[in-house]
């Protein structure tokens, strides 16, 4: 049998392999991993110009016997080619050489804020987030009694891990004598969930050996899955007789939702921290690999318009050749048809892009903020569709007019940082010369730290009900 003291080592040393994979895991990708696909995309498009250029166009120019057109067909060409291939190569440049804006660069370190509002999701790239299974401890062990963000989703088996390194002095109202430190933090935790959330009821038990029940609306933002206290302790509540829209009720503004622990700084509204950059990114939309860091709110703009000149540079490449292979395909040259396939590619990729963030700009929101939009719409159909059969569409229809008339609709009344109009949502991000939607001249529209808000949340961001909005807003 091994010694305690061997056990101890052994446990020791796993223990060191566990905390180092969890730093690479946390921490930021190196350098030269994260600019890897700028060369991949330069050599792309050098491949590109010279079957374009050097094989198609000078064929034509020249009169080869494997020409595919007139000489006059080909200087056209070569024309459109050089002009849509310097925008693209111009507007990729600006993106890839403007940072996209971090906090910590305005924004000075400071002690993490007191928690004095409600539990609700925070968001964390560094995590692997979804909007509708976040829950976790909201306490730490420092006497502020401070916010954070775990990033072990399962209560009892963070609870039980290091329970002493983050809970609070229970207090007497949700402990007992006989209650294990791990099942102590979880009566306090589940206690002050219920407190803050309707959905969520605990029932009192007798012992500390007693089972719980997490009474939980299964279409929750939290979920069932993430808010376990026990597993075998855990039941739905009851589907409601007529179903509801249940918005977020906590105050996404308040410094405690902001607060990043990684960097120690109160990120601005709309800043998230990146865990592959490994920094808090101003107006954080997503981290892009094709350029090698974040878009945030001072290389947004140059992403778009980069993505409107690449879609028409790969689709104007993708046709061109098509149509000079189908028509000569006795003379089809193998890296043209290469080029071809792969132009086509990127033609549906960039388009793609393209079309989904201007959709964004138009509500004014990013990709982050169009998760939690996306994942109350999911909740909503599947509300529905557990209360009316598949064949009442009226009856669903009506229901959702219902709401949108007691809330205001998803994405737009129902957005923080709606501006009230499709024209001001795109001037806010785009600006209001039209020069600057399709070149990347200029510099960042805003400075990333403040947005004019919507007023029908409160300030501290809670969305309220049509009732209590401002009179000239209702």
């Amino acid at each position: 049998m091994p010694s305690n003291t061997s056990r101890s080592r052994w446990v020791g040393f796993t223990g060191q392999i566990k905390r180092r994979r969890t730093e690479r895991r946390e921490g930021p990708q190196p350098y030269v991993v994260r600019k890897l696909m700028i060369v991949f995309v330069f050599a792309i498009t050098a491949y590109a110009v010279y079957v374009y250029i050097g094989r198609l166009c000078i064929a034509m120019v020249r009169q080869k016997p494997k020409a595919m057109g007139s000489r006059g067909q080909g200087i056209a060409y070569i024309i459109i080619f050089s002009f849509l291939s310097f925008m693209c190569i111009w507007t990729y440049m600006r993106v890839i050489i403007t940072p996209p804006g971090f906090a910590a660069d305005h924004v000075e370190q400071s002690p993490p804020p007191e928690a004095r509002s409600a539990l609700g999701p925070t968001f964390d790239s560094s995590t692997s987030y979804n909007y509708s299974t976040r829950a976790g401890p909201p306490y730490t062990s420092d006497s502020s009694n401070t916010l954070r963000n775990p990033p072990d989703h399962d209560i009892e088996k963070t609870a039980e891990a290091d329970y002493d390194t983050r809970l609070p002095p229970a207090s007497s109202s949700s402990s007992t004598p006989d209650a294990s430190p791990a099942q102590a933090y979880i009566r306090e935790y589940a206690d002050r969930m219920a407190q803050h959330s309707p959905q969520v009821a605990i029932s009192q038990f007798p012992s500390a050996d007693a089972n719980r029940e997490l009474q939980l609306d299964a279409m929750s933002p939290i979920t069932t899955g993430a808010a376990q206290i026990e597993s075998d302790a855990t039941q739905p509540v009851p589907f409601d007789v007529s179903p509801s829209r249940r918005p977020p009720t906590y105050p996404m503004l308040a410094p405690e939702y902001r607060y990043c622990r990684r960097e120690e700084i109160l990120k601005p509204p709309r800043t998230h921290h990146c865990r592959i950059c490994g920094k808090c990114v101003l107006m954080y939309d997503h981290h892009c690999p094709w350029v090698g860091q974040c878009i945030g709110v001072h290389n947004r703009r140059f992403f778009v318009i980069f993505n409107y000149w690449s879609a028409l540079f790969a689709i104007w490449i993708a046709i061109t050749l098509l149509v000079a292979t189908a028509t000569h395909p006795n003379i089809a040259d193998p890296q043209e048809i290469v080029i071809t396939a792969i132009a086509a590619l990127f033609a549906i990729f960039t388009s793609a892009l393209g079309i989904t963030h201007t959709i964004l700009i138009i509500y004014n929101l990013t990709t982050v903020e169009h998760l939690f939009v996306s994942k109350m719409k999911e909740r909503e159909r599947s509300l529905l569709s557990r209360h009316f059969s598949f064949y009442q569409c009226r009856q669903k229809r009506n229901k959702l007019r219902e709401w949108d008339q007691e809330w205001g609709r998803l994405g737009m009344e129902g957005n923080l940082w709606w501006l009230g109009s499709a024209r001001k949502n795109w001037k806010a991000v785009m600006g209001d010369d039209p020069w600057y939607w399709f070149f990347p001249i200029g510099s960042t529209i805003g400075n990333g730290l403040s947005y004019p808000m919507n007023p029908r949340f409160s300030e501290d961001g809670r969305w309220r009900p049509r009732s209590e909005w401002p009179t000239e807003y209702r």
